[in-house]
């Protein structure tokens, strides 16, 4: 089983009956069918043993590097297998939705089961959705380029349901207390803001200190994942920069092209300039953009012992950056797409204080 030591979550997942039939099964590696059949069959027979020589059933296998962990469900064996020794909580919560899921799509199917295994195939999208809502497949994606990117300092999945961190991998200390706390007070936030502009999910909040510290959060349906970077440079210069000079540099065109629009408040509230390149950008927001301002500067603060500097939300097509000055904001807004790497951000951050 070389193949199976990848940095994964979790490497291969197996629904058995108990007559050792093999009816559904994934692996994260692309393992082939045969391959498949003959773990199953292992796991099988070990359930068997367990059963008939001991009159249990096995609930977790711990080899040199590979856990496996069973939980048997009616006439069911769900199966999964994991080299990652911190996934255990997670992996946990995973399982658990896996076989609610299952258990309501194919309640019906399995009492009429006759051998043929070709219909629960259609739990592979299902499979795929659970997935993405407790944020395994993208931590998995984190912890695969996890030693050689130097910035990526940490991978952290928050449970949303108890607010309790069940996976972390880290090169850093990480405050598992006070990111359980603020992560989800700071997505609330930006939900609002979200539902003020358009009525989308948040895809992502972007956090940015005055110092080398920068903390992305991706909510899902039922965890939080959260990435935190190590900058090779900090935004720690306090620019004395007025309001009106930073309208001035949007009304010419090609400055920062990709930004649609802009928007000026004063900490107080009130709106101080408006710069609309593009109707379909417009927002009204305002209290709901000061409340997320002020949520993401406790995080910071808190978290990071430093000031914040900016914070960038988006949904599945848009995104809004906040820039903070001394006395005001600054509301950007482009498309998601422009604002997926941290050096676009910088970028304009970076123009628009100098």
């Amino acid at each position: 089983m070389g193949s199976m030591n990848v940095a994964q979550l979790y490497n291969e997942f197996f629904i058995i009956t108990e007559d050792g039939i093999n009816i559904f099964s994934r692996s994260s590696a692309g393992e082939q069918q045969e391959r498949m059949e003959m773990i199953s069959g292992f796991l099988s027979a070990l359930n068997t043993f367990a059963k008939t020589e001991r009159g249990e059933s096995m609930k977790e296998l711990t080899l040199e590097q590979t856990t496996f962990v069973f939980e048997k469900r009616e006439h069911l064996i769900y199966v999964m297998t994991s080299v990652e020794p911190k996934a255990h909580q997670l992996l946990k919560l995973f399982l658990e939705k896996i076989i609610e899921s299952f258990g309501l799509m194919f309640a019906t199917s399995f009492a009429e089961f006759n051998g043929d295994i070709a219909p629960f195939e259609s739990f592979a999208d299902v499979l795929a959705q659970i997935q993405f809502d407790f944020a395994v497949d993208t931590a998995n994606a984190a912890l695969d380029e996890f030693v050689e990117n130097e910035m990526l300092q940490s991978i952290s999945v928050i449970s949303k349901e108890s607010g309790e961190i069940i996976f972390t991998e880290a090169k850093q200390y990480v405050n598992k207390e006070d990111l359980g706390f603020l992560v989800p007070l700071v997505t609330r936030s930006s939900e609002v803001v979200i539902n003020q502009i358009v009525d989308q999910r948040v895809a992502w909040i972007l956090e940015m200190s005055a110092k080398d510290r920068v903390m992305l959060i991706q909510p899902r349906e039922h965890a939080f994942l959260v990435e935190e970077y190590k900058l090779s440079f900090d935004l720690s210069k306090e620019s004395m920069i007025k309001s009106k000079k930073i309208k001035e540099k949007f009304t010419r065109p090609l400055f920062l092209s990709e930004i649609k629009y802009v928007k000026i408040i004063s900490n107080s509230g009130k709106v101080l300039d408006e710069i609309q390149r593009d109707a379909g950008y417009t927002t009204a927001i305002k209290e709901d953009a000061t409340m997320l301002i002020n949520a993401s500067a406790n995080l910071v603060k808190k978290y990071y012992k430093s000031d914040l500097k900016g914070v960038a939300i988006a949904d599945s097509q848009k995104a809004t950056l906040f820039v903070v000055f001394k006395d005001f904001f600054v509301i950007l807004r482009g498309i998601q797409d422009d604002f997926k790497k941290f050096t676009n951000i910088l970028k304009y951050i970076q123009q628009i204080i100098a």
